[in-house]
């Protein structure tokens, strides 16, 4: 690992250059910035890297065909335009399987971020270590950077219903991350939360004979201060923050298109949800 805690700077150790990234101006941080933690964190959510043997030096982030366009064109292409100078992305989507990739192919920012930022190459789930130490050991600024770009990427913003008969709408809310059966990676993630002063916990949830652990905070005073502290920079979230925010509930299934209709004034499904929610008064 050659991150230095302080001053965030880095020592460039076998960083490698291909003459295509020298033509395209490709540039490598020496600082641990807030942008190239939280593009880190989307990295370790929905990120792969791939240093193989055989040449292939290949970054891809997975996303949601609709949900995450916008945060794939927008927040991602500018983390990558601001920490490595990299113009274009190449983006490709697969309507069949509801997805989209945004990602490019570099030796010297595939090379900086396996050997110098300590970001595993492959499947990451089976690494001894996901999250950097340089990451554990950072300032605020710099974990609640990492933790909005892994929220972005690999938890849920939901809203429970409230049992409470005078108020039986969904306003209880909680994010939650699921990270597969990686202890240490799911003690780490906790261990970045609390250091936050956000009140979190480990649990598990079983799928098919499957079990994931999750992390869950919950609670409206989680919720504020999670938005005080690291907020959201993907839209699919913000849009249910910003009406669970006006409305004080924020219905279930619904897409970004349709959140989106009511934050522009159209309260048509709100109408439809909260008549069905007053029958069970």
């Amino acid at each position: 690992m050659k991150f230095i805690n302080t001053p965030s700077i880095i020592f460039l150790m076998d960083v490698q250059y291909s003459a295509q990234d020298k033509k395209r101006g490709i540039q490598i941080p020496t600082s641990l910035t807030p942008e190239l933690a939280e593009l880190i964190g989307i990295l370790v959510g929905d990120g792969n890297i791939y240093l193989r043997k055989n040449k292939k030096y290949e970054i891809r982030i997975c996303g949601h065909l609709s949900e995450d366009k916008e945060h794939h064109q927008t927040i991602i292409a500018s983390l990558f335009n601001k920490v490595f100078n990299v113009k274009n992305l190449v983006e490709t989507t697969h309507p069949y399987k509801c997805a989209r990739y945004t990602g490019i192919s570099s030796k010297a920012i595939t090379t900086f971020l396996v050997y110098n930022v300590g970001l595993p190459s492959g499947r990451k789930l089976d690494a001894k270590q996901i999250i950097p130490l340089a990451i554990l050991t950072a300032d605020i600024t710099i974990k609640s950077a990492f933790l909005r770009g892994l929220a972005d990427t690999d938890f849920c913003l939901r809203f429970k219903r409230r049992k409470d008969i005078k108020n039986p709408y969904h306003s209880d809310p909680y994010i939650v991350g699921r990270f597969g059966n990686n202890q240490k990676m799911i003690n780490d993630l906790l261990y970045l939360i609390k250091s936050l002063g956000i009140r979190a916990y480990i649990g598990e949830e079983r799928k098919e004979n499957k079990i994931n652990l999750v992390v869950t905070a919950s609670g409206k005073k989680n919720l504020l201060k999670w938005m005080k502290t690291i907020c959201f920079n993907n839209y699919k979230h913000t849009t249910k923050y910003d009406i669970w925010d006006t409305y004080g509930f924020c219905p279930p299934y619904t897409t970004l298109a349709q959140r989106d209709k009511i934050l522009n004034g159209d309260i048509r499904l709100l109408q439809r949800y909260t008549r069905e929610m007053e029958k069970h008064i």
